[in-house]
């Protein structure tokens, strides 16, 4: 018997024709072909079949046959509500997760729901309300109304009502995964879930924008690796340059980035350049930062000629945090187009400016000795002084150290042919490859242990003692190269003649061991003030410590053990001391006052003379060196800070208050200070016994610091002491931090990269310096300013 079927959603146009051949036979159905968009987007194992099955398992056919349509709506509408549990609110097909839920459907047959029907049937779902199972996807299409539910009770048990037949659940659940009506809901709602065209190119593009940022990314931490150690990321053409190689070794292991290289997008000069600038720039900002946060900070300036010929004023600062420790940072490097004080001054102003730093807060200057930055009229610290009264100028100890050695060798004969010797025989011998190929093969015939030729620089700090050391040691293998040399006839062969007897005499080698002798102790201590956390009183210490030390071995106990040791050394070496020949002054100039000196009657007595001539001078260098107008204050501040805390009287606070009442005015409260000191040396006492610090007396700063950070709250009790102690560290002592800043540029700016323009040299600069900051750069911060930039970037790449 022909059955009128329900239509179906328009969505689709099905030609169904239905013949009946008895009450026990099964129905067949044949079906006209049916217009799907897109069938092979189906699930294969869910896809639409051309036909359906013939077999229909009917649950109740008496209802089956008298139910009508109308009766069959209002009972899916009453059907059609589900629980509230998750089984019928979740988005997906759920699944009984324990043994109890599945025996909860055993029935008076004895038959229950089986776990085993969820696998190859994904679309089933299970109730725990109703204890029923039901098509996911045919429920949900009816739910949405994306397809009308037809008349067929086994659709209608599986949508509406719940299927629960579980002696025949296997071939009705068969049955409906295999049903046109099944398919077509499966297809629906599969088609309801996809996104749309506009959609799925979103997503795309947003695809490709994570893409190209994730490749941005890499370009930028290979640009940040190569800044960091100081490499050149350019080439003599575009497939050799530094970054695009190292790029191209990170392709193996980054998916895209071949064909980023490829397209060659934002690799140009001037993205990279734009690139490492904001590298730097976040790293500068970073510092500036931090130094506007502490109270006060002082200026350091040098300048010096690059490789390109320009002159670069390097530009410093030193500064004091809260656990007063010193930090002397760098600014950069800023060409200077005069080197007059007027200049320089306002490029330093302006450097201030630019860094966000109040000339207001700078307590200190230090510069070196030239007339154009020390000037006490027309200086730049002179101009400096004018627009802050309280930044105080410091002419740099390493310097001062350094002008002693060379007023010593200005001074004293014996030192001057030490120095300009030694420079000359190690120029002589190790410019000259033929000679330097003499030496190597003497030193293995002779078997003589022989080591590298250091130059002397007579500008430089600590090279002395080490290049005179080095002729000292290859003493008898420098005179074999320069007699080789005087035989082989070359036309240096004068010039070799002539080191070599200098060589031969006893007065050349006396002088070399006595200039090693100074220099190896005046260079150590020129080491120690070169060092970051140093203050004054370390400076004071150091310097005090190498004039005890001159004292001591001036003494004839002394220079008798030195020249014992000398001769020793040069038995082999050199001719035998010898005393000078006498010459008396002519007859018309000496009259009954005239004083005529008496000759040495040994050559001992000789060289002790010059000995402590020599000794003498450094000494008398070194007293008229370090002697500055600051000092005092500062020296009265040290031994403030000092008696407070070992206890001293009312009265003797209160005269030196009113002594160093000029360095500490408008900084620190006077009265309130006056007040701490009547209570510190107690605080003191009380940290050193808690912590087992085992200080008995407090000589100099360092051990001060260290109570502080010991007990922290002491900074915030006695404030105006902790503000006048910051005050005192933040004064400068040298300018060993530009004077670095010249071996890195030199490092940076070489023969080959010397076209560089300021900002890149300011950029590999500053993050070549601070290589733990940037390490440190947040990468994807800085991607997303420089795509901010512009909108081109923004739709090529997006947002972070």
């Amino acid at each position: 018997m022909a059955e009128k079927r329900p239509n179906i959603h328009p969505f689709f146009t099905t030609k169904r024709n239905k013949s009946t051949k008895s009450t026990e036979d099964t129905e067949s159905v044949t079906d006209s072909p049916t217009s799907i968009n897109d069938v092979n987007e189906v699930n294969s194992e869910q896809a639409l079949n051309e036909c359906l099955d013939s077999s229909v398992i009917i649950i109740n056919d008496e209802l089956e046959k008298h139910l009508p349509t109308s009766s069959i709506d209002n009972q899916s509408k009453e059907y059609l509500s589900q629980c509230a549990l998750v089984c019928c609110t979740s988005p997906t097909v759920y699944t009984p997760t324990n043994e109890f839920e599945l025996e909860s459907t055993l029935g008076k047959d004895k038959r229950s729901c089986r776990a085993a029907w969820f696998t190859p049937y994904s679309w089933l779902t299970f109730c725990k309300t109703t204890k029923k199972v039901y098509c996911f996807y045919c429920r949900a299409a009816v739910n949405q109304k994306l397809h009308q539910l037809n008349n067929l009770s086994i659709q209608t048990l599986l949508i509406t009502s719940g299927f629960s037949d579980w002696k025949n659940a296997l071939r009705a659940l068969s049955q409906h995964n295999s049903s046109r009506f099944h398919s077509e809901c499966l297809y629906v709602v599969q088609q309801q879930s996809k996104p749309s065209v506009i959609t799925q190119l979103d997503t795309v593009a947003k695809q490709q924008q994570e893409q190209r940022r994730r490749l941005l990314l890499v370009e930028v931490s290979s640009l940040q690796y190569l800044l960091r150690q100081g490499i050149a990321f350019r080439g003599h053409n575009e497939e050799d340059e530094n970054l695009f190689q190292l790029m191209r070794l990170r392709s193996a292991d980054i998916p895209g980035l071949d064909q980023w290289l490829i397209d060659r997008k934002y690799l140009s000069h001037d993205i990279i350049n734009e690139l490492a600038k904001e590298m730097s720039l976040m790293i500068l900002r970073n510092i500036c930062l931090e130094i506007s946060k502490r109270p006060f900070f002082a200026l350091i300036c040098d300048e010096s000629t690059d490789e390109s010929g320009k002159t670069q004023l390097s530009v410093a600062s030193r500064s004091i945090d809260d656990c007063f420790g010193i930090h002397e940072d760098c600014l950069g490097l800023y060409e200077l187009e005069s080197q007059n004080a007027a200049h320089i001054t306002t490029v330093i102003l302006d450097v201030l400016l630019r860094c966000n730093l109040n000339i207001n807060a700078c307590r200190g200057q230090g510069y070196d000795g030239a007339a154009t930055m020390s000037g006490i009229h027309d200086g730049v610290a002179a101009n400096i002084l004018r627009r802050q009264k309280k930044a105080y100028f410091v002419h740099c100890n390493a310097h001062n150290l350094d002008l002693a050695l060379q007023d010593l060798s200005k001074q004293s004969i014996a030192m001057n042919v030490a120095i300009n010797i030694t420079k000359d025989i190690v120029n002589f011998v190790r410019r000259s490859p033929k000679r330097l190929n003499i030496a190597e093969r003497l030193s293995h015939d002779l078997s003589i242990n022989s080591s590298q030729l250091k130059p002397l620089c007579p500008t430089r700090w600590t090279v002395r003692a080490a290049s005179m050391n080095s002729l000292l040691s290859n003493y008898q293998l420098v005179k074999s190269v320069m007699q080789e040399v005087v035989d082989q006839k070359d036309p240096s062969a004068i010039k070799a003649a002539g080191w070599l007897h200098q060589m031969e005499n006893f007065q050349t080698f006396f002088g070399l061991k006595l200039g090693h002798l100074i220099f190896v102790a005046s260079e150590e201590v020129s080491f120690s003030l070169q060092r970051v956390e140093n203050s004054l009183h370390d400076v004071l210490c150091a310097v005090n410590f190498l004039i005890d030390y001159l004292n001591r071995i001036k003494s004839d106990r002394y220079f008798g053990t030195f020249y014992l040791k000398v001769m020793t050394e040069s038995e082999y070496l050199t001719d035998e001391p010898q005393l000078p020949r006498i010459r008396r002054p002519p007859s018309r100039f000496i009259s009954d006052t005239t004083i005529i000196p008496q000759p040495p009657q040994t050559c001992a007595d000789l060289y002790k003379k010059q000995y402590q001539n020599v000794i003498d001078e450094i000494l008398k260098a070194l007293n008229n060196r370090f002697k500055q107008s600051i000092f005092s204050q500062l020296c009265q501040a040290q031994e403030f800070l000092i008696m407070i805390v070992n206890g001293c009287d009312t009265i003797t606070v209160e005269k030196i208050c009113s002594e160093i009442h000029d360095f500490i005015v408008d900084d620190v409260d006077c009265d309130r200070l006056k007040q701490e000191c009547t209570m510190i040396f107690d605080f003191f006492q009380t940290v050193i016994r808690d912590n087992e610090m085992g200080i008995k007396q407090v000589t100099k700063i360092s051990p001060i610091i260290d109570v502080f950070n010991a007990q922290p709250i002491g900074k915030s009790i006695f404030h105006q002491y902790s503000r006048l102690l910051q005050l005192y560290l933040t004064v400068p002592v040298t300018t060993a931090m530009a004077e670095r800043s010249f071996s890195v540029t030199n490092r940076m700016k070489t023969c080959l990269r010397s076209t560089m323009t300021q900002t890149r040299l300011n950029s590999v600069f500053l993050t070549h310096i601070y290589k733990e900051k940037t390490d440190s750069l947040d990468l994807k911060n800085l991607c997303s300013t420089f795509i901010s930039k512009n909108e081109q970037r923004k739709l090529f790449f997006g947002v972070f």
